[in-house]
């Protein structure tokens, strides 16, 4: 299994940017462990499925972004099975992959789905100024930009963080960033 999980790493840190990698991906990896362990779920099965769920938008593209739970299942099938990982593990992480936008229709069931729907939301509160500088090479305005964030971060406390633990360890973050950006409006508003 170390072997399997060793080379999933490759991949995923080959695929991504060095920020992607550093500032989302091993983030979710950290959240969707700590989880795993206060959930009593197997940490190598998180650990995996928390490497591969964002395989289908990298390298990052918009238009990957929109379908990158599809795109990322299917991805993360041929991964694992040139590996040859157990049939029924594969298909559970692509169910994970699947649902863990939580935005759309497929929301996570399982212990292990939301798991990793919560760790990467989780992850979107440690990274708030790389939303700036991501969003801004798209040549999104300042204005735009917090914006959006303000949408995401509350849509991931109130929608995407189902769990207890999840809720528990983020509220803090949660609270720190929606500071930042009621401050950024008033200097705007100023």
């Amino acid at each position: 299994m170390e072997n399997i999980m060793n080379k999933v790493r490759e991949i995923v840190k080959n695929r991504a940017s060095e920020e992607d990698w550093k500032y989302h991906i091993l983030l979710v990896v950290k959240y969707a462990l700590l989880l795993a362990k206060n959930y009593k779920i197997d940490k190598k099965l998180v650990e995996l499925a928390a490497l591969l769920h964002d395989i289908g938008r990298l390298p990052y593209s918009e238009k990957k972004d929109k379908i990158h739970h599809i795109t990322g299942a299917k991805e993360a099938d041929k991964i694992l099975r040139k590996l040859k990982y157990p049939e029924n593990k594969i298909k559970e992480i692509q169910r994970v992959i699947i649902c863990h936008r939580g935005s759309d229709s497929i929301k996570p069931k399982t212990v292990l789905e939301k798991i990793i729907a919560n760790a990467d939301a989780m992850s979107h509160f440690d990274t708030l100024p790389l939303f700036y500088y991501w969003r801004g090479k798209r040549g999104e305005s300042f204005d735009e930009i917090t914006k959006w964030v303000e949408e995401k971060l509350n849509r991931n406390i109130k929608k995407k963080i189902t769990l207890s633990g999840a809720k528990k360890i983020i509220k803090e973050k949660y609270f720190l960033n929606k500071k930042i950006l009621e401050n950024i409006k008033k200097v705007k508003n100023f």
